[in-house]
Formats: C-alpha cells, structure tokens, sequence
C-alpha cells in the first residue's frame, strides 16, 4: 500500500495521519500519545495537515481507500487524479447542496440580463456618431 505523500511508508507520522483523517483531531492525538508520540510533535502535525486544502489522490488510491475519501470529504473536498491531471473534486454532501443553491439563486436567464441593464431617461434622443459608410468592393 502506497504511504500519505511526504510520509514514509508505515512510519508512524503515516499512521496518525491515517487516523487523523479517519478519526479526526481527538481521535489521531489519543492513537499518537499511546504509540510514544509527544504532545507538541502532534499538534504541529495536526497544525500543519490542517491547513491543507484537502489531499489529492490517484484514481487507484480513491478505489483502494474509498472509504477514508469519503471520510475526508466530509471534512474538506478532495482531488481525484486521472494522469496526473484533476479530475473530480468530492465535496461533503451538504456543502454540495450549499453550492447548488447559491448558483440557482445567482442565475437568470437572458432576457431578464437584457431587461435589468439601466436605461437612460434619455434613451431615445442617442445620436449616431459621425462617420460614412465604407465602400465595398464586390
């Protein structure tokens, strides 16, 4: 099984992490403390993958660990890569929601765009701007 990038493989930085994604703050410092970890090396840890805008997997890693996704998803959206390129972001369900809702209620169609710009209350006095015709060759 492939390691948290920037983590060993099977260290236990990697396995707190798992549980810290899992499990959650609470849950990742009780498993840390017990493994020998001190109290300060954990919150700086947890400090810093708690400023991550979520992690980024490899489609084989999303269907290996589709359950820690799903899990970390609830948290923060996560990236799938395809190629090494995005290529789905997983949201929690209610923040789904959420983004749906501010969408619709910002969308119009596009005769009511054209009938909200202002008009001017001199509207039917516009002059053209001087200038001819241009000549055509045909």
């Amino acid at each position: 099984m492939k390691g948290y990038p920037g983590h060993e493989a099977g260290s236990r930085k990697e396995q707190v992490r798992r549980v810290f994604d899992l499990g959650g703050r609470a849950a990742a410092r009780a498993f840390g403390l017990r493994t020998g970890l001190k109290a300060g090396t954990l919150s700086t840890w947890f400090s810093l993958w708690s400023r991550q805008t979520g992690r980024t997997w490899s489609v084989q890693d999303a269907k290996n660990q589709f359950s820690s996704l799903m899990n970390a998803a609830q948290r923060e959206p996560q990236t799938v890569t395809r190629h090494g390129k995005a290529a789905v972001v997983i949201v929690d369900a209610g923040e789904f929601s959420r983004l749906q809702m501010s969408g619709r209620s910002k969308a119009s169609t596009f005769v009511e765009h054209l009938l909200s710009v202002p008009q001017s209350a001199d509207a039917d006095t516009l002059e053209r701007m001087p200038g001819g015709l241009r000549d055509i060759d045909l």
